[in-house]
């Protein structure tokens, strides 16, 4: 196994880095849900739902950070701290 990259040039490339990982997870996923359906695996097809509804709140979470960075820019890492500690406490809540 590869080890990740432990240094990057911003948070955005980080936060962008991560994105590419959780859309190849995603594909990864789609591509086991294809084959449940193409040999009529119904019983893990059903299974297999929880990590496709876990794995759009994943990609949604990091669209809303990289959003986040967007908008706000390098210069108010201060603010996007904040929000992050937020999203955190959402989560943990659900």
């Amino acid at each position: 196994m590869e080890q990740p990259p432990v240094e990057h040039g911003s948070v955005k490339e980080m936060f962008e880095a991560v994105m590419k990982h959780e859309q190849y997870i995603t594909d990864s996923i789609n591509q086991i849900v294809g084959l449940t359906i193409e040999e009529k695996d119904f019983t893990t097809h059903n299974w297999i739902q929880w990590f496709v509804t876990e794995q759009i709140e994943e990609e949604a979470s990091v669209s809303t950070i990289l959003d986040k960075l967007n908008m706000g820019g390098v210069e108010n890492m201060y603010l996007f701290d904040r929000d992050i500690m937020g999203l955190r406490g959402t989560a943990a809540a659900e």
